[in-house]
């Protein structure tokens, strides 16, 4: 479904710890006792105990030597850059946050390390977002590209809100935002954020107006005309991971949203809300042939 005209998209909130605070939303949480069985840990900074608690349960084991590690934990506080650097330079050990082990819990298996590195990329940061007619999985997707990379999304649109994201031009909130032309609040579509991300750099706003959306138009043709020249198959669109660096899932499990709903739907399957495609049916009018009979009468 797609958030409601007047309203803007709501966003989950984030795991305490997931940005480096102490990880507290454990309660509820069920781990095998064989989750952490071949990670052999090396601490940075000070873990919280809750998250002790887990790697112990799950079968981790602590080194005390960086060299025998297979991950090297770092705390919500205190951790060491340079032991960061160290680990990835000299013995190519990952470095991952607390938040990657609540998110391995959350998955019932391992979650990949990339997303979760303590010393990430802050495209994003000191930007305050907002979105409004985007369908849920969009909003979900949109949701975990901006904060992974140090954006803040919010529930509220106001005067806080420096890009408000909008799949249309239409409703309330979208007639809002265009009220404050000439301020400093960007109006952009969910394309800015993807193709930012792409170039590594923030791209300009204007080109990415919604109102510059062109939407295809489906013409019926007639019967008896020519064929109209067959459409080309779009290609395929790269992978979201392949985008913004992680697996999608993993960061769902990051910010406690589910990673599917309560409908049975495929991740990969498109929103409820999205129009069928349009089939052009090519007629064919038979023509009369006419019949000659050798040395007929001529009229």
């Amino acid at each position: 479904m797609s958030t409601d005209e007047g309203a803007v998209g709501t966003v989950p909130e984030p795991v305490a710890g997931s940005s480096g605070g102490a990880v507290t939303a454990l309660e509820g949480l069920q781990i095998r006792d064989d989750l952490f069985k071949s990670v052999k840990y090396f601490i940075t900074g000070t873990l919280a105990p809750n998250v002790s608690k887990l790697l112990e349960d799950g079968g981790a084991t602590v080194s005390k030597f960086m060299d025998f590690s297979t991950h090297v934990v770092c705390g919500a506080s205190g951790y060491d850059e340079n032991e960061i650097s160290q680990a990835a330079e000299l013995y190519e050990v990952p470095s991952v946050t607390e938040a990657w082990v609540l998110a391995s819990v959350r998955l019932g298996r391992l979650a990949s390390t990339k997303a979760y590195f303590p010393l990430k990329s802050a495209l994003f940061s000191n930007l305050t977002f907002a979105a409004t007619q985007l369908d849920n999985r969009d909003l979900k997707r949109l949701f975990a590209a901006v904060t992974f990379h140090g954006g803040t999304f919010r529930n509220v649109f106001d005067s806080r809100t420096t890009h408000l994201i909008s799949g249309s031009t239409k409703g309330p909130v979208y007639a809002k935002a265009v009220s404050f032309a000439g301020s400093s609040l960007a109006l952009v579509t969910p394309d800015w954020a993807i193709e930012s991300l792409r170039n590594n750099a923030l791209l300009p706003t204007d080109i990415y107006h919604p109102r510059l959306v062109i939407t295809p138009r489906i013409f019926k043709q007639a019967v008896g005309q020519r064929p109209a020249t067959p459409v080309q198959k779009p290609e395929p669109e790269k992978p979201l991971a392949s985008i913004i660096g992680f697996d999608f899932e993993e960061n769902i499990a990051k910010t406690e949203v589910p990673t599917s709903g309560g409908n049975g739907k495929k991740e990969d399957e498109p929103p409820a809300n999205e129009p069928p495609k349009a089939t052009i049916v090519q007629q064919t009018v038979p023509q009369q042939q006419q019949q000659i009979v050798p040395g007929g009468p001529r009229l």
